[in-house]
C-alpha cells in the first residue's frame, strides 16, 4: 500500500526570482493538504520545470513530465538543460 512520508507542491516563481501571483494558492494549497494529511509539505521552486517538460504527451502529458522534472530536481539538484 502507497505510503507516502512527505509531499512536495510546486510553488510558482518568476524568471527573476520574486514570486509569481499564483504562488499564494499552492502555499495555502500546501497547507491544506498538510492539515488534511498531517504529513509534512515542502514547496520547491517550479521555475522552468514546463519549459524543460518535452511534451511528447501532448499537454496533460507535459504537466505530468514537468512534475517529474521538479521531483528530480528536488532529490538529486537541478536538472541541466543542455
Amino acid at each position: 500500500e502507497w505510503q507516502p512520508e512527505q509531499l512536495l507542491v510546486g510553488l510558482p516563481v518568476m524568471p527573476d526570482g520574486q514570486a509569481h501571483p499564483f504562488a499564494p494558492r499552492c502555499e495555502r494549497f500546501a497547507r491544506q493538504l498538510e492539515g488534511r494529511f498531517g504529513l509534512p509539505v515542502t514547496l520547491a521552486d517550479e521555475r522552468y520545470t514546463s519549459a524543460l517538460a518535452p511534451g511528447a504527451m501532448g499537454d496533460v502529458g507535459k504537466d505530468a513530465e514537468a512534475a517529474a522534472i521538479l521531483l528530480q530536481s528536488y532529490l538529486y539538484g537541478p536538472i541541466d538543460s543542455a
